[in-house]
């Protein structure tokens, strides 16, 4: 064999064997993260889901409550709910049930089938309940369909419960509001305060009144 077929059979060899190398290479580094079945994805999953968590200290704690500040988007730190009496306990759960049912009860559109309100039907009590309709149709009698888009948001900036005890029956709360008020393409942004009555059946708090205070 001459010089020039050795240096020929040399380069090809050398070439066959980097190709192999990149193969080999290329082949460990896809295979353990290539989706071909649905098989291949549940996999890839549980190998994402079982990768050990690092510890750091802006990490939420178990027990730790927090909240998005309205303002900054950033979530703000409340006080250790573990580190609470009973009593404080019960009147912070209080003021989250209000919260929440206060923003929705507070939150429709004449172009809605007031779902939203009417699903709080089961945190209300007997009266309530009978108030419910009545409150939908004095919306819908305020703000006819026909008469063009009218919707209201509510957000709730406190809640003050006044004077709870733990042997208390009955208690009232004033509720802060922020509310943005649309009626066609044009918005309103207001505050406003109601006053939340509950009651107490059997181990369950309803709400038995709320009434939107004017200015």
């Amino acid at each position: 064999m001459s010089t020039k077929k050795k240096i020929f059979v040399f380069i090809g060899g050398l070439i066959v064997i980097l190709a192999l190398f990149y193969m080999t290479l290329f082949a460990d580094f896809s295979s353990s993260n290539t989706v071909t079945t649905s098989g291949d994805l549940k996999n890839i999953l549980d190998d994402l889901s079982n990768q050990p968590v690092k510890s750091d200290s802006n990490l939420v704690k178990v027990g730790e409550s927090v909240a998005v500040n309205p303002v900054t988007g950033i979530l703000d730190r409340q006080e250790n709910l573990s580190k609470l009496s009973n009593l404080e306990l019960t009147e912070r759960q209080l003021e989250i049930q209000i919260r929440r049912f206060v923003e929705k009860w507070g939150s429709y559109s004449n172009q809605s089938d007031f779902f939203t309100i009417k699903s709080l039907s089961n945190k209300m009590s007997t009266s309530m309940q009978r108030h419910l309709f009545s409150y939908i149709s004095g919306i819908q009698n305020e703000h006819p369909y026909g008469n063009g888009y009218y919707g209201i948001s509510t957000t709730v900036v406190d809640v003050d419960i006044v004077d709870y005890a733990s042997s208390a029956s009955t208690l009232t709360a004033t509720v802060a509001v922020r509310r943005m008020e649309a009626v066609a393409d044009q918005s309103n942004v207001f505050n406003q305060y109601a006053e939340v009555d509950l009651i107490k059946i059997g181990n369950e708090w309803l709400i038995d009144k709320v009434e939107w205070l004017q200015d």
